[in-house]
């Protein structure tokens, strides 16, 4: 019995790395410019096609080596925010919603031990609406894909923080330029 527990701890220790920690779970916050645009003229006259907004992301990440991870990941944003309140003042309410599930691809160019340049791309299964005075006037799903810049800090601890750049494209109607904010934890 003992040669059998010893043989499995044998075979376990590659995979037994507690110095490295291979998951990461990360929130992240973005202020995001819309760009989108319409088949419908009647649309594109009554509406801008630049709209504020903002999001969230809620992402998984399993690295593969010190340079590499993939992962997946949750997007929900709204151009409900108050720049567009005044602007609804002085015209008509339009609201852009937007979520997608995102498969993601990461490098990582460390700068020192807790300091890193990352370069990310996904593809994303989305789906957006655009309301105008709460009503939807157009609906949209398929598949888009994406691709940021940005720099983390990661502390002793676990815990780790990230500022990064995205563009993110839903289809032929929705573009994201965004800039975000995030907290990360690995285990």
């Amino acid at each position: 019995m003992n040669r059998l527990v010893f043989g499995l701890g044998i075979a376990c220790l590659p995979f037994a790395t507690p110095s490295y920690a291979q998951h990461k779970v990360s929130a992240s916050g973005y202020f995001a410019s819309i760009d989108f645009e319409f088949d419908n003229r009647d649309l594109e006259e009554r509406v801008s096609s630049d709209e504020g907004s903002v999001h969230y992301t809620i992402r998984y990440h399993y690295d593969l080596s010190d340079t590499w991870a993939v992962g997946i990941g949750y997007l929900r944003g709204t151009s409900d925010t108050i720049e567009n309140v005044f602007t609804a003042l002085l015209g008509e309410d339009v609201e852009v919603e937007y979520k997608a599930i995102q498969l993601l691809a990461e490098a990582r160019m460390p700068l020192s031990q807790r300091n890193f340049l990352f370069a990310e791309a996904n593809l994303s299964r989305y789906d957006h609406d655009l309301l105008i005075e709460d009503e939807t006037v157009t609906s949209s799903d398929g598949v888009g894909g994406g691709v940021g810049v940005g720099w983390e800090y990661r502390f002793d601890n676990g815990l780790g923080s990230r500022v990064s750049l995205s563009y993110d494209r839903l289809g032929d109607e929705v573009q994201l330029w965004s800039m975000g904010f995030g907290l990360s934890y690995r285990f």
